[in-house]
Formats: structure tokens, C-alpha cells, sequence
């Protein structure tokens, strides 16, 4: 839990450590500790979809946003069609294929699922159509609240790999109106969040994408600090 606000890695591991071997042992446990939680995050919120929706629903969405993502997330980082130019590093777990780390579709059902509970928490009742805005905006501020940790801290990914000169401050504005705009779409391809009742399995996925969520905000307020320092 604490190696993601601060920002612990190899160049932490280099002051701790004298020993080579040692050193890349504990480089790997780190980055492994990553892909760890979120697999076990991924779990929680899928076995609570199950105990609420039945496993027709829960094995549809979850085969429909892991897919959808894994395949738009691949042409993404092969040609940087919608997001932007970038590729993966091998900070988030075993890459499919060399290119994709197992944990990106993971991630966006841990996003898109605990977005859809969070708002019919906040908003039951909404239109479909407002109801997929409303998702689409919680996946819009996830993604702003991760992405210069995942970029500069954790290296999960590296923006403009191949940029000549001076490499921009901030991902590419597509990135964000990508992430807008899938949050959308994987929201309108299920049904509505039915009426459900306000058991732990309801509350398990907001509680999981808000404790994911204020890590990356604890690990922007280290960086601010660091910087001001």
C-alpha cells in the first residue's frame, strides 16, 4: 500500500541496497507488488458484481470491458490511436504479447464497474444517457488523478517515446477525451445498474476505486511536496 504514494523503486532500492543481486531482487518484488494489488482489486470487484447481478451479467461485462480495453489499449500503443503516443513499461505486471500488461483491462473494470455503482449511489434514477455521461466523467477523473503518478513516478507507462527535443509537460488532450468517451461507451453497452440493494457487495467496488484513487492522490501530494522542496 505505501509503494504507490511513495513513489518507492529502483532508485529507492539503489540508496537502500549495495548489493547488485539484491538490489534486482527487490526492484522485481516491487514491481510485482503492482500487478498484486491490482489482481486483487479486480477480484473483489467482480465477485461482488456476481453476488449482485448473477453471473450471466457479471462474465458479460467483465468479457466486454476487458476485451473492448485490451484490444483498444493494444492499437493505442501500437500506433497511438485514441490516446495519444505511448507505450508500456513492465511496471504493471507480465506484458501480452511484449506490449500490454495484463492489468490494463483489469483496471478498466475496476473503473468502469465501480464507476457505474458510485453513481447510482449518488443518482439513482438517472437516464441511460446520463447515467453513461455520469460514468464517463468518473473515468475522466480517475484519469486525471493518475496519470503524472503512472507517468513520472511508477513508469507504468511513458508518454511521447519517441519524441525529438523537449517532451511535453502533460499527456496529449485525446488521452483524456479517449477515456471520456470509452467510459461512455462500456457504460451503454451493459444494462443499467439495476435496483440494488445497499449491501457490502454494492458498496465493495466504489470503496475499492475510491481507496485506488486517493493512493494516486496521496502520491501527487508526495510529488508536490518533493518538487516544492
Amino acid at each position: 500500500m505505501f509503494v504507490l504514494p511513495l513513489g518507492l523503486g529502483e532508485s529507492w532500492v539503489r540508496t537502500l541496497v549495495d548489493d547488485p543481486q539484491a538490489q534486482k531482487g527487490m526492484t522485481e518484488f516491487l514491481k510485482l507488488s503492482d500487478a498484486i494489488w491490482l489482481v486483487a482489486a479486480a477480484i473483489v470487484v467482480i465477485w461482488s458484481q456476481f453476488h449482485l447481478e448473477g453471473w450471466k451479467k457479471t462474465v458479460r461485462a467483465s468479457l466486454l470491458i476487458g476485451i473492448g480495453s485490451a484490444v483498444i489499449e493494444w492499437i493505442g500503443a501500437k500506433t497511438g490511436v485514441p490516446f495519444g503516443p505511448y507505450i508500456y513499461t513492465d511496471n504493471m505486471g507480465w506484458q501480452i504479447g511484449g506490449v500490454l500488461p495484463f492489468t490494463i483491462p483489469l483496471a478498466w473494470i475496476i473503473i468502469i464497474t465501480g464507476g457505474r455503482y458510485l453513481v447510482e449511489a449518488i443518482r439513482p434514477g438517472l437516464s441511460p444517457r446520463m447515467f453513461a455521461l455520469a460514468v464517463g466523467a468518473v473515468a475522466l477523473l480517475t484519469d486525471l488523478n493518475l496519470e503524472i503518478v503512472a507517468w513520472k513516478i511508477r513508469a507504468y507507462w511513458i508518454w511521447y517515446p519517441f519524441e525529438q527535443g523537449p517532451v511535453p509537460a502533460m499527456p496529449p488532450w485525446q488521452n483524456y477525451a479517449a477515456w471520456f468517451v470509452l467510459g461512455i461507451c462500456f457504460t451503454r453497452l451493459q444494462p443499467m445498474v439495476p435496483s440494488l440493494p445497499r449491501s457490502a457487495a454494492f458498496w465493495r467496488p466504489i470503496v475499492v476505486l475510491g481507496v485506488i484513487n486517493l493512493l494516486f492522490i496521496a502520491a501527487n501530494i508526495v510529488r508536490w511536496i518533493r518538487l516544492a522542496g
